[in-house]
């Protein structure tokens, strides 16, 4: 078992070790909108091999395309590697104890049923944390292992009940043992591995393992150098992709990450990233990987370097960071000026002054600002009208926009805002909503803003004749339309996927310029055509529905960028920053004639 233990440590540590110093090296040099803050915590998951663990805990969506800084993404599945040897010697125990067949037949197979019905149960129970769990964690992939050991009895039952008196089951066995078994299933790993079109992975992933285990199962007895010479396997060039698939999966990560965040993700860079990833893959395999295995140092000599590289790491994790300080002209123009961009004359004066650097920062400061108005609800103004802003992160988002498009008019604007909320009964979503019923009915408003974000559970579909969902939007519209004079609904957000004010940062900083981000106002329409056709059958006598694609969309196509691509209106693949809100303020005001003659006719009917 230590001996196990050592080779396991032996082929997997040093390379895993020598990809985060790298990773610590690189990053601060290469990025310029890295921060220590998210790199040293990352870095302490991977060094205790629970970077699975923080992934759950941290809410990192792995599937997630946008920019979020997970520098050893892909470490999760290695981690996973490292918990399950902690359990092996448990495996093993009771597997050499117990019959072949009850092994084979019996206790892998009721473990690989428990492991299903957990990946459903916390699918079904879980949601989105669910599909995570099931992702990620030991529990819901120690199928896979067990595919191994399934193989390696399968190998044993072979050998044993498969024997030259049973001329059916002998002919089985050569079958099994025929390199043109090896060829087929090797063929059909291909094919599922590289599809062109994204496959269902709750079926893909089964499949995978039922056929690696099998090929498993029939190369192991396949020993023949003259027959093993027609596999694909024995091709040199496989041989030698096999021999460096470690290195090019544990070293491909950083450079896919920073290629894409410095260049962007057009099928171009993408090839370039992709030649750039095989090469320094390539490269470690023959400079260091190869070096360390063909060496077979002693426990003796190895476990002493290990210390010192952990050594090293912990201490250029703590030294080292080279992220520059925000200029003083960005911080002025983002935090005073924003409100300028629906000024045309001062704005032009403003972008002339503007060079790559500052956009950069102001990408940066996008970022991190992140809609923040400390605890701060209530907004004082010498007008005479009450205004409600209710939505989720959207609402608070659109603040300094609502602010300047109502300056003048407003005595008091009061925010209700709820991350991820959908303001219906019968969502998903749609929670703290007998809070938000008493805020209207205290507050008294004379214009409500609904501005939200269409969560997935909008656009899910219904499933039957009637779609009772439209009733409870209706029932929400009424109560809000007659607690107000004025009821503002956002129709549709806009959304720009791989996009983020970091990835734009970094563009503008490496190379002076940035992509435009455009996407095709029809392709954003497409995602909510549920939502729509549900806002097609509500009714509302003094309703206001703002279309808030509009504002960055022109002749079809949409940028989440200013006209001079100086500056971003967003900070991430759907809310505005302080400059997006702003610019949306002119657009808001586009509603306020019919705004007035709903105000009118209130103030009529009410004398």
């Amino acid at each position: 078992t230590l001996t196990f233990y050592y080779r396991r440590i032996y082929r997997i540590l040093p390379l895993y070790l020598f990809n985060i110093l790298f990773t610590l090296l690189i990053v601060p040099v290469a990025s310029f909108t890295y921060v220590q803050s998210d790199l040293w915590p990352q870095t302490k998951s991977a060094l205790t091999f629970s970077t699975n663990f923080a992934m759950l805990f941290e809410k990192h969506d792995y599937f997630n395309t946008g920019l979020l800084y997970y520098w050893y993404k892909h470490y999760w599945s290695l981690c996973v590697e490292m918990q399950f040897y902690a359990i092996v010697p448990f495996l093993l125990y009771f597997s050499k104890r117990l019959p072949l067949l009850i092994s084979l037949f019996l206790i892998w197979p009721l473990i690989i049923g428990g492991c299903v019905f957990l990946i459903f149960y916390m699918l079904i129970n879980y949601g989105q944390n669910g599909a995570q769990f099931t992702f990620t964690m030991l529990p819901a992939r120690i199928y896979e292992f067990v595919g191994g050991f399934i193989a390696f009895h399968a190998q044993q039952a072979i050998d044993i009940y498969f024997d030259d008196n049973h001329k059916i089951l002998l002919a089985i066995k050569k079958t099994i043992n025929s390199v043109i078994t090896v060829n087929i299933l090797t063929l059909a790993l291909l094919i599922l591995a590289l599809y062109p079109v994204k496959l269902i992975d709750v079926y893909t992933l089964p499949a995978t393992i039922v056929l690696t285990a099998a090929l498993i199962a029939s190369i192991g007895r396949t020993k023949e150098k003259n027959e093993m010479k027609f596999s694909l396997l024995a091709n040199k060039y496989c041989i030698f992709i096999g021999d460096a698939s470690y290195s090019l999966y544990i070293c491909h990560w950083i450079i896919v990450f920073l290629g894409k965040l410095i260049f962007g993700e057009d099928q171009q860079h993408k090839q370039l990233i992709l030649v750039a990833c095989f090469i320094f893959g390539i490269f470690v395999h023959l400079c260091i990987e190869k070096p360390i295995v063909e060496a077979r140092l002693k426990p003796s000599t190895f476990f002493p370097w290990l210390i010192i590289t952990y050594l090293a790491i912990g201490y250029v994790a703590y030294n080292i960071d080279y992220h520059p300080e925000i200029s003083n002209v960005s911080k002025d123009l983002f935090h005073n000026k924003s409100m300028l961009i629906v000024n045309k004359t001062a704005w032009e004066d403003i972008i002339l002054e503007i060079h790559p650097d500052i956009s950069a920062e102001i990408g940066i400061l996008s970022w991190y600002d992140l809609c923040k108005t400390g605890k701060i609800n209530d907004w004082f103004g010498n007008g005479s009208l009450k205004i409600l802003l209710i939505g989720n992160s959207h609402a608070l988002c659109i603040v300094p926009g609502i602010k300047l498009a109502t300056n003048g008019m407003y005595s008091h604007i009061k925010l209700f805002s709820e991350p991820g909320l959908t303001p219906f009964e019968g969502f998903r979503y749609g929670r703290r909503l007998p809070e938000l019923r008493q805020t209207v009915k205290d507050f008294k408003p004379d214009i409500i803003y609904l501005i939200f974000k269409y969560m997935d559970d909008f656009d899910e579909p219904t499933i039957g004749p009637i779609d009772f969902r439209v009733q409870t939007m209706q029932e929400m519209t009424d109560f809000l339309s007659q607690n107000s004079k004025v009821l503002f609904i956002s129709k549709m957000h806009f959304y720009i996927p791989h996009y983020s004010s970091l990835k734009y940062a970094e563009q503008m900083y490496h190379n002076g310029w940035s992509k435009d981000y455009l996407m095709k106002q029809k392709d954003i329409e497409d995602m909510h055509i549920v939502s729509t056709k549900r806002w097609e059958q509500i009714k509302c006598q003094n309703c206001i529905f703002i279309d808030m694609l509009e504002a960055f969309c022109k002749d079809g196509w949409c940028s989440p960028l200013d006209e001079s691509r100086k500056i971003p209106l967003m900070f991430d693949d759907n809310h505005v920053n302080k400059f997006g809100s702003n610019f949306l303020s002119k657009h808001l005001q586009k509603y306020f004639e019919q705004m007035y003659k709903f105000l009118n006719t209130s103030s009529t009917s009410s004398n």
